[in-house]
């Protein structure tokens, strides 16, 4: 058999790394992976266990080797291919795997010391509303989650009602189940009041939470990955997608696709609802949004809004 590539450098230096890093989208390192996983494996077996089709993963393994130094040693095996990865591949996955596996252990030590703090101030927060409440907490927590005019409460209850909201929100934000807390409460109906406000308030969250809580974005980052939305969805009227391949990198199919159906629903909202940009990026705050990405987002919703309209109103015609 001959191999269609040689590996000169056989050692991962910084320099090859940050190549690597650079240009390597989740979808390639998953080909690095899955290969190193079964060195040897047939074009086939590979495309098979990616979900790809065979002229799809050829371009992607022929993009993969452009990273400026060869990543995949292509093995003729008869009339079929399979494949192999150089020294440098090999050893960047195995770092990056190592690496991920630490980053595992970090975020789970942390995540459990913020959970146990978190819970701790929940308890506090929850005995103290009970005890201004003067053992009236469900009446008094439904009725103002419902906003009924005619309650009134002093500020020291209402300050530890909205501290409740609040921790019920981080634990929602960090995928932390909020029966812990909601157990603290001993009210069943009023914990089950308190899950429908959750999910009323994260309706649209759980769809941009990629664009939300990821540490490698900027905003400029989150506003090229919206463009690609619109684009997706609306390509006779956006400009062709920008650097798709950013999208790829940092989204999953699955969160993509959330980001795809977030658009469609804010965008029906604002016309539907005939928002101005500000109304809008008012209510979506209310949501969890932040108000920069929310601004992109109605500005966008506008130029939609306007089109719409402009198609639907009749020219004048003269008799």
């Amino acid at each position: 058999m001959e191999i269609n590539h040689t590996n000169a450098d056989n050692q991962l230096t910084s320099d090859a790394i940050a190549k690597i890093k650079a240009r390597l989208t989740k979808d390639w390192f998953l080909i690095l992976k899955t290969i190193s996983d079964t060195p040897g494996i047939q074009h086939k077996a590979l495309c098979e266990k990616i979900n790809k089709t065979p002229s799809n993963l050829s371009n992607m393994i022929e993009k993969i080797n452009k990273i400026d130094l060869p990543l995949i040693l292509t093995v003729p095996n008869g009339t079929k291919k399979c494949y192999s990865l150089t020294d440098v591949a090999a050893q960047y996955v195995e770092q990056e795997l190592l690496s991920e596996k630490q980053s595992a252990k970090s975020r789970e030590f942390f995540h459990s010391k913020s959970t146990e703090t978190i819970i701790t101030k929940a308890k506090k927060t929850i005995n103290l509303l009970k005890e201004n409440c003067n053992h009236d907490l469900h009446n008094i927590v439904s009725s103002l989650l419902n906003e009924e005019k005619n309650v009134t409460v002093n500020a020291e209850i209402e300050k530890l009602y909205h501290d409740l909201l609040n921790i019920l929100c981080d634990f929602r934000k960090q995928d932390i189940d909020i029966k812990q807390i909601l157990d603290i409460l001993e009210d069943e109906s009023l914990s089950d009041q308190l899950i429908v406000y959750l999910d009323n308030k994260f309706v649209y969250f759980d769809f941009f939470k990629p664009l939300l809580t990821s540490g490698r974005m900027d905003n400029t980052t989150r506003f090229q990955i919206i463009d690609n939305v619109f684009s997706e969805l609306h390509p006779s009227i956006f400009s062709p997608y920008q650097d798709m391949e950013l999208s790829e990198t940092l989204l999953t199919p699955i969160e993509w696709n959330n980001l795809l159906l977030g658009i469609v629903k804010l965008s029906k909202e604002f016309i539907d609802r005939n928002y101005s940009k500000s109304t809008a990026v008012a209510n979506w705050e209310t949501y969890l949004l932040n108000s920069d990405l929310a601004f992109y987002i109605a500005e966008k919703c506008s130029v939609l809004m306007f089109l719409c309209r402009l198609v639907s109103v009749p020219s004048d015609k003269s008799n």
